[in-house]
Order: structure tokens, then C-alpha cells, then sequence
């Protein structure tokens, strides 16, 4: 007695009577089956952000009790009643209507677009070796990639797969089949804490009372705001045999010189979601008093880093921005690259950058050696990934070679 709307997860069946299906559209009512207001605003929050989602315009469907109808849809309406109808009792009535997508709604072809490029550097490098697309690897899936340049991987949602190139690649189609109930396994997402629970973010709509209170992840990395080392910082963990495990970093100005980006629990940076699909997550930070800058932290699905985007809306070109370790660790230089020398929790951390820039071994810092408006930053929390011993510059390489990817459903 179960349903997941696409990440949504209700422990309910449709009301009797209310299911109904007219050609390919089906609609029904049912209640969210929450047991506290904090759970039901949580669910109502990822039901009514299937509306007008340009991130996400197909989501996939599960009904334990009748299996036919699991599949991929697109949302026609979403109705949910007004908070005074459930803020006591917590469970929230909605109303839903939603149109099976053509090509075969139960196991449709995605097809992947997608194209890689050099990234702007100051290193010389001009064919970085990287990968053009990455996806679940279970048994169910099928993929129309030629198995030639592939690692293996097991993420936190299990199999993963990943299709090496070289970068620059042009546009390149690749199709993709897979159950509703795996769609978004190892993809990237968007979480946000409800009282003591992680819910995944649906749409662009976060709470205004989200604080210090999300993460983001992929099932390789995982970044969240934390304020261990100094107020303002972020910490970054990897994968690894059922746990997460990491490192704290904050943003730099200058040689351990911190700045407040994600804020704290009693005074938050405002969070604005740029982006929110299963291929790519980007989050908006606006920074705290001290330097008056933006940061975007964006995460794609299949990267072994998390990206630390920098720029000063003015313009200003006052400040050396980086990202530093939030307590020193001694590190190994590399060009455009630190890494710590020794592993930490068995693994290798490391810090790049396409610009030319200054490094600090002795805390661990990685920032411009000029001033700018700009920056941008990747923290790699496994850089020699789970074994496979990628080098320094490897691991750099991946950051410069970034990739766009566009998924649609096709017909067979």
C-alpha cells in the first residue's frame, strides 16, 4: 500500500472510487498518510513542485498495489488542501492529474545530449580526459553505449556506470532505458532537513525556513553548510562502503583569511535553487556581509566534485578568492592543484582551479594569485576515486573538462 510520485513517497493508495483513467491521463485523490505537520509540508512541498517544473517536465510513477500503471508521466494538476484543514492532524488530502508520456510510459527511451568542453585555464590544457555520460547501472537498465572506456563503480544507490572521452566532444545521443522505480538512483539532488528527516527538493520552491538545513548530493559526493572550523563553511564527503565521510573547507580571500558563505543556523545565507534536475543541481548563496559576493555550488550527476563558483556582482576586483581546508592539512602542489600529501579517512582530498593561482601546503589553500570578479573552484573529496588511482592532474583534468547533458524522452 504504497505510491512514489516522482520523489515523492506516500505510504496511501488512491481513494475508492476517486481513481480514474481517460485515454492516457489518470487522476485521482488520496491523503499524504502524514503523521506530523512538519512530514505533511514536507510531501506537499515535492507534490506541488511537479507544477511548472522546466527542470524536470517528466517524473516517473510506482503504484504497489497495481504495477501497470508504473511508469513515466507529465503533470496536468496538482491540488492540495489549505494548511488549516491539516495542521492538526498532519495528513494532507490532494487531488492529481497526470498523462502517461508517449513512446511506451512504462520503460520510454531518454535520450541524453550531451556535449564537453575545455574549460578556460591557465595550465596548458587543451584535451583533458574526462567523461561524456554517467548513469545507473542496475540490471534493469539498459544503455545504448558501446562498452568500450567504461569504469565501474558502486555509488551510494548502488551500479554505476561511466563513458570516458576525451574533451572537446560535440553533441552525442546516447539512449537510455530504465523502471520508474529506478529513475532517480545516483542521480543529483537536492535535499533539505524536515525536523530529523532529508527530503529531496522538487522544483525550484525551497522553503524560506530552509536556513543551514540542505545538502546536496549524487551518490559519489555529498556537500552541506557546517560551521565546525569557523561560522560560514561547507563540508564535503565521499562515498565509501555504506558511510559518508569528509572534510570541512570555507572560501578565502586571502592566506586563511575566511569568509561567511553559507552563514549559520541562527543566521543563514539565503539559499536560491538555480537548478534542480536528476543531471545537474545548482545552488545560490548569497554571501555574508563581509565581502558582499555570490556563490553558486553546483553538483552534476556522475562527478567525483562538487564546484565552487565565485563572482562579485559589482564587478570588483579586490579580492584573491579560494577555498581552503577548514583546519590545516598539509598538502602536495601540483600545477592549477593541491591535494593533501597524506590520505584522510583512506582517501586523497584535493582542491583545483583553472587559473593561475597560489598554493598554501601548509594549510591546505588553493587561491587566485591575482585579484578578480571571478573564480571558480572544484573540491574532490576521493581524487583518487574509489581505487581506480587517478593522478593529481587527472583528477584536475576531470574539473576541466565539464560536460552539459539534456534528457527527453523518445519514442521507440
Amino acid at each position: 500500500m504504497s505510491m512514489t510520485i516522482g520523489r515523492c513517497s506516500i505510504a496511501r493508495d488512491p481513494y475508492p472510487g476517486s481513481f480514474s483513467q481517460q485515454g492516457n491521463v489518470v487522476s485521482f485523490r488520496s491523503d499524504n498518510g502524514a503523521t506530523s505537520l512538519t512530514q505533511s509540508t514536507a510531501l506537499n512541498q515535492q507534490l506541488l513542485g511537479l507544477v511548472e517544473n522546466w527542470d524536470e517536465d517528466t517524473f516517473p510513477f510506482t503504484w504497489s498495489l497495481d504495477s501497470t500503471y508504473d511508469g513515466f508521466y507529465k503533470i496536468r494538476s496538482v491540488q492540495v488542501d489549505p494548511e488549516s484543514v491539516y495542521i492538526t492532524s498532519g495528513v494532507s488530502r490532494f487531488a492529481i492529474t497526470m498523462e502517461r508520456i508517449g513512446g511506451g510510459y512504462s520503460r520510454p527511451q531518454f535520450e541524453s545530449i550531451v556535449q564537453s568542453v575545455v574549460r578556460t585555464n591557465s595550465h596548458s590544457v587543451t584535451a583533458p580526459a574526462g567523461f561524456d555520460l554517467s548513469w545507473y547501472a542496475g540490471t534493469s537498465t539498459e544503455a545504448d553505449v558501446a562498452y568500450s572506456g567504461i569504469w565501474s563503480l558502486t555509488l551510494a544507490d548502488g551500479a554505476q556506470k561511466w563513458h570516458t572521452a576525451t574533451a572537446p566532444t560535440g553533441p552525442t545521443s546516447y539512449y537510455i532505458s530504465s523502471r520508474a522505480a529506478d529513475y532517480y538512483l545516483n542521480s543529483a539532488r537536492l535535499e533539505v532537513q524536515y525536523g530529523s528527516t532529508w527530503y529531496p527538493v522538487v522544483g525550484q520552491q525551497i522553503p524560506l525556513s530552509t536556513g543551514v538545513n540542505w545538502r546536496i548530493s549524487n551518490g559519489a559526493v555529498r556537500l552541506y553548510p557546517t560551521s565546525v572550523g569557523g561560522n560560514g563553511r561547507f563540508t564535503v564527503e565521499q562515498w565509501n562502503a555504506g558511510t559518508w565521510a569528509g572534510r570541512e573547507y570555507g572560501v578565502i580571500t586571502a592566506a586563511s583569511t575566511f569568509v561567511n558563505v553559507t552563514g549559520t543556523s541562527s543566521d543563514a545565507s539565503s539559499v536560491k535553487v538555480i537548478k534542480n534536475s536528476p543531471e545537474m543541481v545548482v545552488v545560490r548563496l548569497r554571501q555574508q556581509a563581509e565581502a558582499g559576493a555570490v556563490v553558486d555550488i553546483a553538483l552534476r550527476k556522475g562527478d567525483f566534485h562538487v564546484e565552487v563558483n565565485i563572482y562579485q556582482p559589482d564587478g570588483a576586483t579586490t579580492k584573491n578568492w579560494g577555498v581552503q581546508f577548514s583546519t590545516a592539512v598539509a598538502c602536495t602542489s601540483s600545477t592549477g592543484s593541491i591535494r593533501s600529501t597524506a590520505t584522510i579517512g583512506g582517501f586523497y582530498h584535493q582542491i583545483s582551479c583553472p587559473s593561475t593561482v597560489t598554493a598554501d601546503t601548509v594549510n591546505g589553500g588553493l587561491r587566485l594569485t591575482t585579484a578578480a570578479a571571478t573564480a571558480v573552484f572544484a573540491v574532490t573529496p576521493n581524487a583518487d576515486v574509489f581505487g581506480l588511482a587517478f593522478a593529481q592532474d587527472f583528477a584536475r583534468d576531470l574539473f576541466l573538462a565539464p560536460r552539459s547533458e539534456r534528457t527527453r524522452v523518445v519514442s521507440r
